[in-house]
């Protein structure tokens, strides 16, 4: 809307490198660190970070193609991070942690926390399957055909993303160690007690929105027309 009202903003060329450093810095920074953390909270906050990179870069195209890969990515980025928290929440429920090495094996007892968290992050990275592989589809229509050195960063952060959530998740699923084992870890405070479980309603929302990323994924033309509305709305891209 900013770009729609202000002429001067939009051939600003310094506003558009600041904008465009910005994005890129948020990208490397967070898709160097996502790929080795050792916590999802932490893994959660790479990915947010991953994800703005790649919309302040695409702010700087204007394009009717990059305001509908802009107007798609929010509605999926809210989807998959949401789904993504709320995975993470019912994690730190049953676990009373959400550090990769004292959550080990967690998973057998709380398989709709780790359904949610793996296909939040998995969706973030872009897994193909998933509402956020759609929205990397996008992003990668605009990018190849004015910056392949950016489409392989925002691809690579991808990656790096999915390779944390990878790990996390394998250790998720991985066999618990002996009771005791490791609560003496002197860089980590003991967890406190918490419930064993999720409720059911927990259970059934996890499981009801993790399907959604996949359902979006696979048939996104809802979402699709919603962006191309939104696009439409906009003209400061035409001639």
């Amino acid at each position: 809307a900013f770009k729609q009202q202000f002429d001067w903003f939009r051939g600003n060329a310094p506003a558009r490198d600041v904008i465009h450093a910005c994005g890129l810095a948020i990208l490397l920074l967070s898709g160097a660190l996502a790929w080795a953390q050792r916590s999802w909270g932490r893994l959660l906050a790479c990915a947010i970070g991953v994800d703005l990179g790649a919309m302040l870069l695409m702010l700087n195209f204007e394009t009717p193609a990059a305001i509908e890969a802009l107007a798609f990515g929010i509605a999926a980025r809210v989807l998959s991070l949401g789904v993504f928290a709320a995975g993470l929440s019912a994690l730190r429920t049953c676990a009373a942690s959400d550090d990769f090495e004292r959550t080990r094996g967690a998973g057998r007892s709380c398989p709709a926390a780790v359904l949610a968290i793996a296909l939040g992050a998995l969706s973030i990275a872009g897994l193909p399957g998933t509402v956020g592989f759609v929205t990397r589809w996008l992003n990668t229509r605009v990018l190849s055909v004015v910056d392949l050195e950016m489409l392989v960063v925002v691809l690579l952060a991808g990656v790096s993303v999915g390779w944390g959530s990878i790990r996390g998740v394998f250790n998720l699923l991985a066999e618990a160690p002996p009771s005791g084992e490791g609560d003496t870890h002197p860089l980590r405070p003991t967890p406190v007690s918490a419930p064993a479980a999720i409720s059911r309603t927990a259970t059934l929302t996890l499981v009801v929105s993790s399907a959604v990323l996949v359902v979006l994924g696979l048939a996104p033309a809802p979402l699709a027309e919603l962006a191309k509305a939104v696009a439409s709305a906009y003209t400061f891209f035409y001639p």
